[in-house]
């Protein structure tokens, strides 16, 4: 099985398809309101994690995460799930802030949706050993038991390396760029636009 995102978005796209059944629009609904809610649960998390903090840091928090206006398009709009992630990545955040042994339940969720968050799990490892001054025992005990479940979610899927194909495939993925719609336009016009594409190119 070749996916371009880890295996909890996947298990989590299966809930919401089998829910909506053969309806599509149904789908594209539900999918955009689980992403919607992401980002507002995101916007929460930030509020909670600088909640002690000056009130003009907390309002530039919000307003720099909430008022992106790439965020709102890429996730709701364009569909894409890097939200979730990110919102489980702040979850984790928070609780590890708080030195809450759930801490890193959250962030296998977070990995486990794309796998750029796995890197924090050594984060997560030095915060609680320094900072909240946990024994090489209870950080053992503290990674057994959600590293057991990313790895029986993440097994369950994977088969040999070609389970990754799909995301290098991704950095592959060229990009609309300005020159494209110069060439759109040739196209569509049937005239050449050299020397504005030069422009653009150079």
């Amino acid at each position: 099985m070749v996916m371009s995102y880890g295996p909890a978005w996947a298990i989590l796209s299966a809930i919401l398809m089998a829910v909506t059944g053969q309806n599509v629009l149904a789908a594209a609904i539900l999918f955009k309101a689980v992403l919607l809610a992401a980002w507002l649960g995101t916007l929460l998390l930030i509020a909670r994690i600088v909640a002690d903090r000056p009130a003009l840091d907390r309002c530039l928090a919000i307003v720099v995460a909430g008022w992106m206006p790439l965020a709102m398009l890429q996730t709701v709009a364009e569909g894409h799930n890097d939200i979730f992630m990110v919102w489980l990545a702040l979850l984790w955040l928070a609780l590890l802030a708080q030195g809450r042994w759930s801490a890193p339940v959250a962030l296998v969720g977070s990995a486990l949706s794309k796998y750029v968050t796995a890197p924090l799990f050594l984060v997560d490892l030095i915060v609680a050993w320094r900072l909240h001054r946990l024994s090489w025992r209870q950080l053992i005990l503290r990674l057994v038991g959600p590293g057991l479940l990313g790895l029986a979610i993440f097994g369950a899927f994977f088969r040999s390396p070609a389970f990754f194909d799909g995301t290098r495939v991704i950095s592959e993925w060229e990009f609309l760029q300005p020159r494209h719609a110069v060439e759109a336009i040739e196209l569509a016009l049937g005239v050449s636009l050299d020397p504005l594409d030069h422009l653009i190119t150079v």
